[in-house]
């Protein structure tokens, strides 16, 4: 039997800093718990950072329910936004991503079924 359309969905948000773990953890706390259909995974890319992800974030995310990724892109030879971002959809592997920077955050009332409606009720689903 196949699953209906939708029935699981993938999303990759890809946060990208520069060496600002304060706004970075802003932003990180405030991403809902994701639902069940929907297999949610962090990208973070640091354009300054000199050393890794420090180890408080590293902790304080490996419990939640997403998976998170650290991607150093200064080690990479890439510098500035736009090449980062570009950095960042080499490991893109979800059905669909969406790009945030450090300092940005979801609102209180963000609900992932927003993201279900808009893709699979459009006919976009995959």
């Amino acid at each position: 039997m196949q699953s209906p359309p939708c029935s699981r969905l993938s999303l990759d948000l890809v946060v990208l800093t520069k060496n600002n773990p304060d706004e970075l953890d802003f932003t990180l706390s405030s991403i809902p718990i994701p639902p069940s259909w929907l297999f949610l995974r962090v990208l973070v890319v640091d354009g300054g950072a000199p050393r890794p992800l420090p180890e408080s974030l590293s902790e304080k995310f490996s419990i939640t329910n997403f998976t998170l990724f650290y991607i150093n892109s200064s080690l990479a030879g890439v510098n500035g936004i736009y090449p980062s971002m570009n950095l960042a959809l080499r490991y893109v592997k979800s059905d669909w991503f969406l790009f945030l920077n450090s300092g940005d955050r979801f609102s209180s009332s963000f609900d992932f079924s927003t993201i279900r409606e808009f893709f699979c009720i459009a006919g976009l689903g995959v």
